[in-house]
Formats: C-alpha cells, sequence, structure tokens
C-alpha cells in the first residue's frame, strides 16, 4: 500500500505503519517458537537470549546477518517511530525501510522456529495484498494557488516553487509577503505532504530572496 499511496502523508503512514507492524510479528512470533507468554523484561533483545539460553539453545548474534541488520537498522526505526520521534529531515521515510524490515523479519522467524525444531506458521511468507482501492478520489493535482491578501506583483511577496528533474522551477503558492518564517514552514510542509509526481527540490523565496532551498530525495 506504501508504494500506491497517493500522496507522501499516506505514504509515510504505511511505511511506519508496517515496520511498526513487522517489528511486533517478530517479537510475537519469537515468543510463539520459544512457548512463551511473555519475556520477562522489556529488553527484547537481552531477553530473547535469556530464553534461548535457558532452554539450551544457542543465543542470537544480534551483531551480524540478519539480525544485526534489524538491531542496527529496523529497531532504530521502530525506536523512533513509536518513541523518540523523527527528525524534520525523516518525515517522508523510504519504502525501502518497510520492504527491509519485512524481509530480514521473514528470515529472523524462520531462523528462531529452526532453532526451536519447529515449522514456521505458513502466513510469514504471505506476501499478497488488495493495495489501495483502484477507483476513487486521486490528491496532488498540480497547480499555483494565490492565498489571500497575496499579490504575486508585490515586490516582497512569498512564492513557494518545486523544482522539476530538469531544473524547472513550478510556482505552487504566493503566500502575502507579511507571512512569518514559521507559517511558510508550515505551508512548505503541506505542499510536500500532498505531492504525488515526482519534483526534485522545494524552495521558498521572499521576494528574489531564497530563503529555503530542500532537496527531495522521496517519491512525489
Amino acid at each position: 500500500m506504501a508504494k500506491q499511496a497517493p500522496s507522501n502523508y499516506l505514504q509515510s503512514m504505511c511505511v511506519r505503519n508496517a515496520l511498526l507492524a513487522a517489528w511486533t510479528t517478530l517479537e510475537m512470533a519469537c515468543r510463539d517458537a520459544l512457548g512463551v507468554t511473555r519475556f520477562k523484561g522489556q529488553d527484547f533483545k537481552r531477553n530473547l537470549n535469556e530464553e534461548l539460553r535457558a532452554q539450551g539453545k544457542p543465543p542470537v548474534d544480534f551483531g551480524t546477518g540478519t539480525w544485526g541488520l534489524l538491531s542496527s537498522k529496523t529497531l532504530k526505526h521502530r525506536t523512533e517511530y513509536a518513541h523518540a520521534g523523527v527528525r524534520l529531515a525523516d518525515r517522508f521515510p523510504s519504502v525501502s525501510h518497510a520492504d527491509d524490515a519485512i524481509a530480514w523479519v521473514r528470515q529472523a522467524i524462520h531462523d528462531i522456529y529452526g532453532r526451536m525444531g519447529k515449522t514456521p506458521p505458513k502466513w510469514i511468507d504471505h506476501d499478497q495484498s488488495t493495495g489501495w482501492p483502484t477507483e476513487g478520489t486521486r490528491f496532488g493535482a498540480f497547480g499555483t494557488v494565490t492565498r489571500q491578501s497575496a499579490d504575486p506583483s508585490q515586490p516582497g511577496v512569498v512564492k513557494i516553487v518545486l523544482v522539476t528533474p530538469d531544473g524547472e522551477e513550478r510556482t505552487t503558492e504566493y503566500l502575502s509577503s507579511t507571512t512569518t518564517d514559521e507559517e511558510i514552514y508550515g505551508w512548505i510542509e503541506d505542499v510536500l505532504g500532498k505531492l504525488n509526481s515526482p519534483f526534485a527540490r522545494i524552495r521558498a523565496y521572499r521576494g528574489v530572496d531564497v530563503i529555503h532551498d530542500e532537496e527531495l530525495e522521496i517519491r512525489g
């Protein structure tokens, strides 16, 4: 669904939800494979290895391989999404975060059931989804909006532009010259969230002065 999402807001929501769900699935599958209803503490990595040792099985190496990737990348993102919050630059995470998490979780679940001499559930390898409906409202049609009291001919008018991969600037918003910087950044966020076309950069001008210039490394 993240790959088909009609806007960046929906795409980022799907990526975060997919990663959080993948990690929750991993924890549940580990408990099922080990035959325990819950771990004793809150530290998943430590609790998993303590339970493995208690049952005479080799502990997981969270420093290498699939488990290492889960620890260094997926768990880091999961902690950011669920607890710490993300930086402004990471507000639209790549779909690859979800793809990688799902792939690594699958491998880890196969591994943990294998360590316990059990067959993993068949749903682990299920990879089909109907995705978003093919009919309905689509978002983000490109256009230029002149906000109330904004005059495009005014020397200090604020404009927000999107830049194509070829370098062409397309104005999407005109704002009043009295618009504060904080308000401008709010409008920039609004424009980015509604994008569904690929652009290379977003800029904001106050008159002829560039006050914001950001490279976009996301699907528009």
